[in-house]
């Protein structure tokens, strides 16, 4: 499979909550996991659905962060959303993976 993205994706296994509002308004909370991340954002898989273009906010024990979800698709019982960081952290990465 051809490669589309400009950063290189660092594997982790980092537990989060995503929050979001859906599409009633309503604030939705859901544990996630965080499968890996580059300078300008993440996947996280979650058990429901973040609708693309939803701002959602993620929260882990070391970092939070908010962002635009650029893509659900289901896998199974879970989601796979990648979430395009609203603010990019060079920082993130070591000076090779960048």
């Amino acid at each position: 499979m051809d490669e589309k993205r400009d950063a290189r994706r660092i594997p982790l296994m980092v537990r989060v909550e995503a929050m979001w509002q859906d599409d009633t308004g309503t604030l939705r909370i859901v544990p996630g996991v965080l499968e890996d991340r580059s300078l300008g954002g993440v996947s996280v898989r979650v058990n429901s659905p973040i609708r693309a273009g939803a701002s959602v906010e993620l929260r882990g024990q070391y970092e939070q962060f908010t962002g635009v979800v650029t893509y659900c698709r289901r896998e199974g019982v879970v989601y796979i959303v990648g979430v395009q960081r609203t603010v990019q952290y060079p920082e993130l990465l070591s000076p090779e993976d960048q």
